[in-house]
């Protein structure tokens, strides 16, 4: 009976919300009754309220086993918030879960640490199963949630259109476009899954309803304040309005733009830098957006100070990156400035592992750009450290070697070519540690480097073992690849073997797309692929007098043109043209030239009104027949000083 007064305070403040109240009370308490479970978990619970995360832990540990194994949950959020990753797992695989809502409760926070800890696979499986457990189990959990937690979990392990595909029904559900009640986190985590994924018009339309969603509900609250505060006591007469009070002069502001709207923002800056190229109007605009996050979410520099201050938002430091990425070689102290006062420490907390990786590796290349050779090397050398598995800090201390007076250039490219495997078809010791996308980066670096030593052979071989590379599917296929091993066999005299390898690069991209077409229907970048290299393979046949070989090959395009069908029928209009042409070269009397001048629609079907949709028209014909003799490799400071685009994925953490 001596506590009995204690603990009905101690249950009123818990049941009221009043968690300061609370914590008083359980400390009070705490000091008579050290392990009363009921006082453990009213004070674990107040101090995660009050963000006391560090206070919380101390508390738990304190407490006798049987009542810390009860807290589990507390004990592993704490550690969570404390960005005690690795410790906040262990303790959730040593709990007892025998099932029920403290399970389920458990294993969502284990997903959610998995997916922080850059584990984002793990994270997904965790929460498909989770999914479907809650349909068993009557939906005790919130599922909008789970299924858009599993959405960026999906997306930030590479894998966006797989999540969408598993989860397709589940999503569904919450992507109606005319309930805007619905969870807008579900429609912005499917927008960045489609980026993902490279459907890129799908991703702006599910921004679109994210953006409405978020505002319909922003209205929604501030009608629901307002009813509130007219419901409230009059002030005192002759008071006034309170300091912070909506409307008062002086007072405080309610910020620009939430963190929810700048995600939004964010991820619309870089959908524009996926779908645009560098100096475009869509580049601008993605700059536009990323500096009115910035500006939105930054706080007022510190007195005195001519530095810039950012809140711990992981948006803002997304924002940023991407900022440095548009802008290129332009402003790049702004950009380093911009970028080092976004991503601190407390905010690459809050962000996954590969986003901490760009940002960080983006701060080295700006230095590099800088011409703070010496800083940049300290923080490549230091990502060496940390990912050795990163090809990229390596080819930055690469680059920093080019630059060094009486650098051995050879020696450069043969570590680069070491790195990445060696030769054209053997992988070394070293490689074993590299994807197929670092290898490829290494290897065109060594291409880059024998070019400029003059040595065309190497450079080729080079590029040829990036064809060889069993696993670097996507890039062997590339037509640039293809043009530009082509152009260096000619530069060496071995014209024949640039043909046979012209003819089997596409016979390749034709299978590889008959093998994608027949196991998903869906997909049509093996289309893109295969037509771009027919038809440049036709136009390097035209330019060479070889003009019935060219027209067999314009017939190929088109069938694989014809199997796309979102293909552009203004440009398989402009490959009839071009067969046209090269069959005008052989027999302009012949039957066949007649019917394929037939098979041309008239002119004005085509016709646009507009200056720009002309020019628009012709680069998809002529551009693309021209593609192969125009390849080059690329320049070695776009190649190894390129910044990485973040994704700004996020899930609730």
């Amino acid at each position: 009976m001596a506590h009995s007064s204690s603990f009905a305070g101690l249950r009123e403040a818990i049941h009221n919300e009043e968690y300061e109240k609370c914590a008083e009370i359980a400390a009070d308490l705490s000091k008579e009754l050290p392990d009363d479970p009921e006082v453990a978990k009213c004070e674990a619970v107040a101090l995660i309220h009050l963000g006391k995360y560090a206070a919380c832990l101390a508390a738990l540990e304190a407490k006798q086993r049987p009542v810390a194994e009860a807290l589990v949950f507390e004990k592993a959020y704490a550690l969570y918030q404390l960005n005690r990753l690795a410790d906040a797992l262990k303790v959730i695989a040593g709990a007892d879960r025998a099932g029920g809502a403290d399970s389920h409760a458990l294993r969502t926070l284990e997903a959610q640490i998995l997916h922080r800890h850059g584990r984002c696979g793990e994270a997904a499986e965790l929460y498909t199963s989770l999914i479907e457990e809650n349909e068993a189990a009557n939906g005790q959990l919130d599922e909008a949630e789970l299924v858009s937690n599993a959405l960026a979990s999906y997306t930030l392990s590479g894998r966006g259109a797989e999540g969408l595909v598993r989860l397709e029904t589940r999503a569904a559900d919450f992507l109606e476009e005319e309930d805007l009640d619905e969870n807008h986190e579900v429609a912005y985590n499917a927008a960045c899954a489609c980026l993902d994924g490279g459907s890129l018009a799908r991703a702006v339309a599910l921004l679109d309803l994210a953006d409405a969603r978020l505002e319909h509900a922003t209205s929604k609250a501030e009608v629901q304040e307002e009813a509130e505060a007219e419901a409230a006591p009059l002030a005192a007469a002759g008071s006034g309005p309170s300091p912070g009070a909506k409307g008062a002069k002086g007072g405080a502001s309610k910020p620009p733009l939430s963190e929810e709207a700048a995600a939004i923002l964010a991820q619309r800056a870089y959908a524009l830098l996926r779908q645009s190229v560098p100096g475009s109007s869509g580049a601008a605009q993605a700059m536009l957006l990323c500096l009115k996050v910035i500006k939105a979410l930054a706080a007022p520099p510190l007195a005195a100070q001519e530095q810039l201050v950012f809140e711990d938002h992981a948006v803002v430091a997304v924002a940023a990156n991407n900022l440095a990425v548009v802008r290129r070689d332009r402003e790049v102290f702004d950009s380093h400035k911009r970028l080092k006062a976004a991503a601190t420490e407390a905010t690459e907390g809050k962000m996954s592992a590969s986003q901490v990786a760009a940002t960080r590796l983006n701060k080295c290349l700006l230095l590099l750009n800088m011409g703070k050779v010496d800083e940049s090397a300290a923080a490549a050398e230091a990502l060496v450290l940390l990912d050795p598995a990163n090809a990229k800090p390596r080819l930055v201390l690469l680059s920093i070697k080019l630059q060094s007076p009486g650098a051995d250039r050879a020696a450069i490219a043969a570590e680069a070519l070491a790195l990445a495997g060696g030769g054209q078809q053997g992988t070394s010791e070293g490689a074993a540690d590299f994807g197929p996308d670092a290898r490829t980066d290494l290897r065109l670096f060594a291409a880059q480097v024998w070019l400029d030593c003059g040595d065309p052979s190497k450079a080729c071989g080079a590029l040829e073992a990036v064809r060889a590379d069993p696993q670097a599917r996507k890039a062997a296929a590339s037509p640039a690849l293809v043009a530009t091993i082509i152009d260096l066999k000619e530069r060496m005299g071995d014209s024949g073997g640039a043909a046979a390898l012209l003819d089997e690069a596409c016979e390749a991209a034709e299978a590889a797309e008959a093998s994608s077409s027949a196991s998903s229907s869906s997909s049509t970048g093996g289309t893109q692929s295969a037509s771009a290299l027919l038809l440049g393979a036709a136009g390097w046949k035209v330019s060479r007098g070889s003009f019935q070989a060219a027209a067999e090959l314009y017939d190929r395009a088109l069938g694989q043109s014809q199997g796309d069908a979102a293909g552009d029928e203004s440009l398989r209009v402009s490959v009839r043209a071009q067969r046209v042409v090269a069959l005008s070269y052989l027999c302009p009397e012949s039957e066949a030239f007649q019917d394929a001048q037939d098979a041309l629609p008239p002119l004005d079907r085509f016709a646009r009104g507009d200056e720009e949709g002309e020019e628009e028209e012709e680069e998809s014909g002529e551009a693309l027949a021209d593609r192969l003799e125009t390849a080059q490799l690329p320049k070695r400071s776009s190649r190894v000083k390129r910044l990485v685009v973040v994704d700004k994925a996020s899930a609730r953490a």
